[in-house]
């Protein structure tokens, strides 16, 4: 997940506090509490933070919600990171062109800044990496097809799981549930 030029980070997440700080993904590049890129949540405000000549943050003006999971986004191109909640754009920030700081670091999820042991407390679904920004109408469109209202009524953006790992050759693998 050495990604340099382009990203999106995506979940559904509902945390336990509205006011706490949890990581949901964090690419470090080297050691644990060195970030590239991550997408977490501040004082329960939701952030992507890519690292370009220090932190970079597309920061939400609002909490998260505790009662239902939330669809959240951050994206990443040349000269703009973005963040959505619930399919509508709550954050851009402008950032000089380049690449992000990157490395060989591992991925962490469900926790932020590792060396420090800053856990989720909370539930996360649906995680996906890619190796490009979304759009606007794919995030809406990911947003639209999930149910956010009610814990336990969240519906897959698919029926099947899909794993993609973005290395030099691309893999893809598919689950399918038995009995679907």
């Amino acid at each position: 997940l050495e990604l340099k030029k382009e990203l999106s980070v995506e979940c559904l997440v509902k945390p336990v506090s509205a006011g706490a700080t949890y990581g949901f993904f964090e690419k470090s590049v080297a050691e644990t509490t060195n970030p590239s890129y991550l997408l977490f949540q501040s004082l329960g405000k939701p952030i992507f933070r890519v690292v370009k000549a220090g932190n970079q943050d597309a920061e939400a003006s609002g909490k998260l919600v505790t009662t239902a999971y939330s669809h959240l986004v951050g994206t990443f191109e040349p000269t703009k990171s973005k963040l959505y909640v619930n399919g509508t754009l709550e954050a851009e920030k402008t950032i000089a062109a380049g690449e992000i700081t990157t490395g060989a670091g591992k991925s962490y999820i469900g926790v932020l800044a590792p060396g420090t042991l800053v856990p989720l407390n909370g539930n996360l679904d649906e995680l996906a990496i890619y190796n490009k920004p979304l759009s606007a109408a794919q995030v809406a469109e990911h947003a639209a097809q999930v149910t956010l209202g009610r814990p336990g009524e969240v519906q897959a953006l698919e029926a099947k799981k899909k794993i993609i790992a973005l290395t030099p050759s691309e893999v893809e693998v598919t689950y399918e549930p038995s009995g679907s």
